[in-house]
């Protein structure tokens, strides 16, 4: 809801440029990736899983609505680095969470079904964005309006981990490892995902070059949400394939989808790196994104 008006945020109301954007994206994500190794390391324990995911969601409806009351694009920049810490605290035990409840022939399946669900949520809440900007909303009264999503997520996130404790023994079996594995020298899948996303063009760009192409602002959540609905879609698929063919033979096929697309203009781009995405990211927690200490085969 809030993240594809942010261009036109920045850009039209606090008068920012391309390279605030830029900014924006990368100090966020970085922020996130940072705060997933201590979080990755936390979740080793099943009592500390629901308070960070709960505290993620809480942190993230907390500072969105905060962006609409801005008057300049570094405090837009500050904002979504807390927003992003927050993805960065409730990602690691979500995705353990998961991976302890649900059994091994199945766990692509499962991962799948929650990317798609959670890419449901990102068609819904564009599209309320696009209805209050067809009704003359401004954009400020939008981001604001971001509370009660904001707030119904986090209440069905704490409803949803208070039973979701999973198989305790098997998450305890890697809390004797040390400190120091986390750090040890990464395998080629973890290199290559990262070298992926270190690559990856922001999307804040790509949404700036949209309305430079003359796509109205109004219309940015409506276009955001048909993506999504190709995320959702391809996630369902991307998580059976990966159980039928394997992770990383899965992710090749996104990652090569995703840069057929590169270089092309912003929507089709748009479509066939979504498509990537929903097929690889599905599968990439097997090799260390989700938590690596956990499945050590995979990422040895």
């Amino acid at each position: 809801m809030v993240y594809p008006l942010l261009p036109a945020f920045v850009t039209g109301v606090l008068g920012g440029g391309a390279v605030a954007l830029g900014a924006l994206d990368g100090a966020a994500d970085a922020a996130a990736a940072l705060v997933k190794l201590v979080a990755g390391r936390l979740a080793d324990r099943p009592s500390r899983r629901g308070p960070l995911i709960v505290g993620g969601y809480f942190l993230a409806a907390a500072v969105r609505p905060v962006i609409a009351l801005t008057a300049a694009a570094w405090q837009v920049v500050v904002l979504r680095v807390v927003d992003r810490l927050g993805k960065g605290l409730r990602t690691p035990p979500r995705d353990a969470l998961i991976a302890d409840v649900t059994p091994a022939p199945i766990i692509g399946r499962a991962f799948g079904l929650q990317r798609g669900l959670d890419h449901v949520g990102a068609v819904i809440g564009p599209l309320v964005a696009w209805l209050l900007l067809s009704r003359h909303a401004d954009v400020r009264t939008v981001i604001l309006a971001s509370i009660v999503p904001g707030v119904l997520v986090l209440a069905i996130a704490t409803w949803a981990v208070k039973g979701g404790e999973g198989r305790r023994g098997a998450a305890e079996a890697n809390i004797s490892s040390p400190p120091s594995a986390a750090l040890r020298r990464p395998s080629p899948p973890v290199i290559a995902i990262a070298l992926f996303y270190l690559l990856r063009m922001p999307e804040t760009l790509m949404i700036l070059r949209a309305q430079q192409l003359g796509i109205a602002v109004a219309l940015i959540p409506l276009l955001w949400a048909a993506l999504h609905v190709i995320r959702s879609s391809t996630s369902f698929v991307g998580g059976a394939l990966s159980d039928r063919i394997g992770p990383s033979r899965t992710m090749w096929i996104g990652w090569l989808s995703c840069r057929a697309g590169w270089g092309r203009s912003p929507w089709p781009c748009f479509s066939t790196c979504e498509w990537g995405d929903g097929v690889h990211g599905k599968c990439r927690w097997r090799f260390g994104f989700g938590d690596p200490l956990a499945f050590p085969d995979e990422v040895a």
